[in-house]
């Protein structure tokens, strides 16, 4: 995980303020992806989902791709104030295919606890097209340019801000990757033996 950033007024970030648990899988037809966060204060802050508390994450052809045009930077925030889902990939000047038209999301935040939920679902017909070669759907042993972003906001300010990658990828300098393996067809014992 990339070294976080924090603005000078508000020091680390204690677990207690900000912890989330990732959650990425893949079958023929789709990749699925969801946070489930445990945070102190929910925040949204707009007018792009990716000022907020969120779900970011990023989709390239491969992992060497320096230019944010040729990426996917999937974005939701789960309440934006209105009680409804904000969700972009379309960021100004980067890639133009907005994905969130043909994927099924949800998302909650719990008034009590302030913690808070997301899950995508992104057909992989929706990613094709937009890239040199034509990754998606990937096969088994493919690698594609992958990075998950946590971003947590508390009163409207910037508390938390890292990434699984050196650097991030607006920052020229590549991304991670993900490694599509083969997917079990069965399990026959499920024991922890």
């Amino acid at each position: 995980m990339r070294e976080p950033i924090h603005p000078p007024e508000c020091g680390k970030t204690p677990l207690e303020d900000f912890s989330a648990t990732y959650y990425f899988l893949w079958d023929d037809e789709f990749f699925y992806a969801a946070i489930s966060a445990q945070d102190d204060n929910y925040s949204y802050v707009g007018p792009y989902p990716n000022g907020s508390d969120t779900l970011q994450f990023v989709f390239a052809e491969s992992p060497d791709e320096t230019q944010t045009t040729n990426m996917y930077i999937p974005t939701i925030a789960p309440d934006n104030g209105a009680g409804e889902i904000d969700a972009k990939n379309d960021f100004d000047g980067w890639i133009t295919n907005d994905i969130m038209d043909d994927s099924t999301f949800a998302a909650s935040v719990d008034p009590e606890t302030q913690d808070w939920t997301v899950e995508i679902k992104i057909p992989w017909g929706a990613m094709q097209g937009d890239f040199i070669s034509d990754v998606f759907p990937p096969q088994t042993g493919d690698q594609v340019g992958f990075q998950v972003l946590a971003i947590d906001y508390d009163e409207g300010v910037l508390h938390w801000f890292a990434g699984n990658h050196p650097t991030f990828p607006w920052e020229s300098g590549g991304i991670e990757r993900i490694n599509f393996i083969e997917r079990p067809t069965a399990v026959d014992d499920w024991s922890l033996r």
